[in-house]
């Protein structure tokens, strides 16, 4: 899944991911925080480990996106229109 690919589906998310039973937020887990004192590098890192996580194969996260992407015609039309 490409890092692009959530941003047509957070439009969507909230009311259609509840009816089509495909859970996000629950699956997040710990999210860390960012802080003032953090470098800019320090905090892209920490982005990459929270992305590559919520990425893997068998997350959970993944898996209903994916499941979204091709249940939802919503987000099939915005993928479309992304790519």
């Amino acid at each position: 899944m490409a890092k692009n690919e959530f941003k047509g589906i957070r439009q969507f998310r909230p009311r259609i991911s509840k009816k089509h039973n495909r859970e996000i937020i629950k699956h997040l887990g710990e999210l860390p925080e960012f802080t003032n004192e953090m470098s800019d590098e320090q905090k892209m890192n920490i982005c990459k480990k929270v992305f590559d996580r919520l990425n893997d194969k068998g997350h959970p996260v993944r898996l209903n996106l994916e499941k979204m992407k091709k249940e939802i015609q919503e987000i099939r039309i915005i993928e479309v229109h992304e790519n």
